[in-house]
C-alpha cells in the first residue's frame, strides 16, 4: 500500500495578510445626518395618493357594474311582462275566433242564418236550391245547445249583447280596459 501524499499549502506570511478592518463604535449622530436619513414626506404623500386613486377607480368600476346589473334585471322583468301580455292577447285571439263567438257577435249584429240557402255551382253558373229572403225565424239554430256559455266571450267588446223581447239587442255592456299593473288579471273562480 501506498501512502496518499499530503498537500501542505504555503501558509502566508503575516506580511501579506490584508489589515484588518477597524472595530466598530458609535458615532455621534449629526443633525443633518438624521433629516437626510428620514423618509422624505412627498415620498408618503404620493404614496397615499396613489392608493387613494386606486381605491376610487375600483369604487368607480364598482359602481359602474351594479348599474349594469340593474339595467340587465329591469329588462329582464320587462321581457317578463311582454310575455305575459303576449299570452294574453293570445287567448284573446283564441277566444275572438271560436265559432261561438263569432256566431255571438253576428246575432249581435243583426245578422240571421238563411233557412233556405243557395248555391251557385261555378263550373257551368247553376243555381242549386231555392234562393229565399233571410227572416227572423230560422229552421237552424244560430248557437247549439251543446255549447257551455263562455263568460270570456261575454266580456269582449263586440260580444253579442242578450236580444230583448222585440228582437233587438239591450244597450251595450261596458268592458273595462285590462291592465297589467298588478300582474295578469285572474278569473274570479267558486
Amino acid at each position: 500500500m501506498s501512502t496518499p501524499a499530503i498537500v501542505t499549502r504555503p501558509s502566508t506570511s503575516p506580511a501579506r495578510r490584508p489589515p484588518s478592518a477597524p472595530p466598530l463604535r458609535a458615532v455621534p449622530a449629526k443633525a443633518k445626518d438624521v433629516r437626510a436619513a428620514r423618509p422624505k414626506l412627498s415620498y408618503a404623500l404620493w404614496t397615499v395618493g396613489g392608493v387613494g386613486a386606486i381605491f376610487i377607480a375600483q369604487l368607480l368600476l364598482s359602481v359602474a357594474l351594479s348599474h349594469g346589473a340593474y339595467e340587465v334585471s329591469s329588462l329582464r322583468s320587462q321581457i317578463t311582462e311582454l310575455g305575459w301580455q303576449k299570452e294574453s292577447l293570445g287567448e284573446q285571439l283564441e277566444t275572438l275566433s271560436s265559432p261561438q263567438y263569432v256566431a255571438s257577435a253576428a246575432q249581435g249584429l243583426g245578422m240571421v242564418v238563411n233557412s233556405t240557402p243557395a248555391y251557385l255551382r261555378l263550373s257551368d253558373g247553376a243555381v242549386l236550391g231555392e234562393p229565399g229572403e233571410a227572416g227572423g225565424a230560422s229552421s237552424v239554430p244560430l248557437a247549439s245547445t251543446e255549447y257551455v256559455g263562455n263568460a270570456a266571450t261575454d266580456a269582449l267588446p263586440g260580444a253579442a249583447p242578450e236580444p230583448t223581447e222585440e228582437g233587438a239587442p239591450a244597450e251595450e255592456a261596458v268592458v273595462p280596459p285590462v291592465t297589467f299593473e298588478d300582474g295578469l288579471p285572474s278569473p274570479t273562480t267558486h
